[in-house]
């Protein structure tokens, strides 16, 4: 069977069982987690080794185990041996919530907002009129050169503004 590149589950899915794509080598690229989803089991994410990208469209914290039997170490089980490059892509506006929620804070450094995107130094923010330029990484050491147009997750957005204070130094 060839390596499966995006997965993207059924919008009515509300519990994912343990150990569903535990060692699934078959996922090569991105899993896209439903709106719907209320419950992740154990280990369902263990040792996805090739997992690019881990879309969570609820902007609820989905629950992580059973809450009874739930610690640290626990939690850190349904993504064991994920690879630290794995980025986990949170809806727009909700890195803030996903971040405070106990549950999820040992991932907070893969988190990444659905409404923002970095290119070549840029950091870009979705808009209901467009694209907008709000900061970037690290200070250019030369020119600055902005996309025309940008793509967040399947909708491609003109470049319409430049934020205020966008480049200031402190």
């Amino acid at each position: 069977c060839p390596k499966i590149t995006s997965v993207q589950l059924s919008e009515n899915i509300e519990k994912i069982g343990d150990k569903a794509f535990a060692h699934d080598s078959l996922i090569d690229g991105a899993l896209v987690l439903p709106a719907s989803l209320k419950y992740i089991g154990e280990k369902v994410f263990y040792n996805l080794l090739h997992l690019d990208t881990l879309t969570i469209l609820s902007p609820t914290p989905p629950t992580l185990l059973d809450n009874a039997t739930q610690s640290y170490n626990t939690v850190l089980d349904v993504f064991f041996n994920l690879p630290t490059s794995t980025l986990i892509q949170v809806p727009c506006n909700t890195l803030r919530t996903y971040k405070k929620d106990a549950r999820w804070t040992p991932f907070a450094d893969r988190y990444v907002d659905a409404c923002r995107t970095l290119i070549d130094n840029i950091y870009y923010l979705a808009t209901d009129t467009g694209a907008v330029v709000i900061g970037y990484e690290s200070a250019p050491s030369e020119d600055l050169s902005f996309q025309n147009d940008v793509t967040f997750g399947n909708e491609t957005l003109p470049v319409v503004a430049i934020a205020d204070s966008c480049f200031i130094q402190t």
